[in-house]
């Protein structure tokens, strides 16, 4: 946290071999590039400067993970952030500055169709992106990194059901929700998809009665992302103790600008709830992970 690295023949910063870490308020200046992420490595950069590279602020190579968030990424001489294609995981680039950037602010690396980062393996969102056009044509048509996901909308429980049943499992799927949705069961999500709102606006998902949770992220779903959501559990009626907004029994699930309301109070009749003046209120989470590896990201 808030250290100084500048003047590196090679990277500032490199990460490989599943190395983790926290890279947090950091200037990292005038290298080679800045922070390279390879080999199943998996850190959380997080509100740094990344600036002034011969090559790319932030490089993501095909089996790197990492979660960039919240850093600006300025004046680099080979594009802001680069990622690779042909993935084989999968990295989070969210509420990024990147700007003045030589070439593509945020680039990917040519592929086939099907295999490039912008579709498979890379969740980008909510960037302040300067230049995505490379003035001098020096970078390739298709080389910029932006969303390209499938798109559904959705009303009604039932059709955000089906939209999550039918996404694709090998890359993700945007699901709009474009109103107030009453859940009438727990929704597994067992693909990774994202879903949010429409055209900004935040969704609003209300937890079934009785269920143990609003939203279940599952095995299949280790990349699902909610963003501008907020998730509620019954106000009153049916909750049973330990209930939460969302389970996490998988992955590396990332949950954007989120709101989570778990707060309840009623008659406890389980016996599982607090004692003494407090009685009548149930023991809820907001969001509840278990199991070995397990790691939400709330940002």
């Amino acid at each position: 946290r808030g250290c100084r690295v500048l003047g590196h023949a090679g990277a500032g910063l490199s990460f490989s071999k599943d190395a983790g870490g926290i890279v947090v308020a950091c200037d990292v200046s005038r290298c080679a590039c800045g922070i390279w992420l390879d080999s199943g490595s998996d850190p959380l950069i997080w509100k740094n400067t990344i600036s002034g590279h011969r090559g790319a602020g932030i490089v993501v190579r095909a089996d790197g993970l990492g979660r960039s968030m919240w850093n600006a990424v300025l004046r680099n001489g080979a594009g802001g952030i680069l990622v690779e294609s042909s993935r084989r995981a999968t990295t989070v680039i969210a509420q990024n500055r990147v700007w003045a950037n030589m070439g593509c602010d945020l680039r990917q690396s040519p592929a086939g169709a099907g295999r490039t980062a912008s579709e498979v393996g890379t969740l980008v969102c909510s960037n302040a992106i300067g230049q995505q056009e490379d003035v001098a044509g020096g970078v390739s048509p298709g080389s910029e990194l932006k969303a390209t996901w499938p798109k559904q909308n959705v009303r009604t429980a039932q059709e955000l059901a089906a939209a999550v049943r039918c996404a694709r499992s090998d890359r993700y799927s945007l699901i709009e929700i474009q109103a107030s949705v009453q859940l009438h069961e727990s929704l597994v999500l067992d693909r990774p998809v994202v879903l949010t709102g429409r055209s900004g606006r935040r969704a609003e998902l209300q937890g079934a009665p009785g269920a143990a949770a609003a939203i279940v992220i599952a095995p299949g779903g280790e990349g699902a992302s909610l963003w501008c959501v907020t998730v509620r559990l019954q106000a009153h009626g049916q909750v049973c103790a330990g209930a939460s907004c969302v389970e996490v029994t998988a992955g590396r699930p990332s949950f954007i600008d989120c709101d989570f309301d778990a707060s309840w109070c009623g008659n406890d009749t389980t016996g599982r709830g607090l004692n003494g003046p407090m009685a009548d209120v149930m023991v809820t989470h907001a969001v509840r992970a278990t199991g070995v590896g397990v790691a939400p990201l709330l940002a």
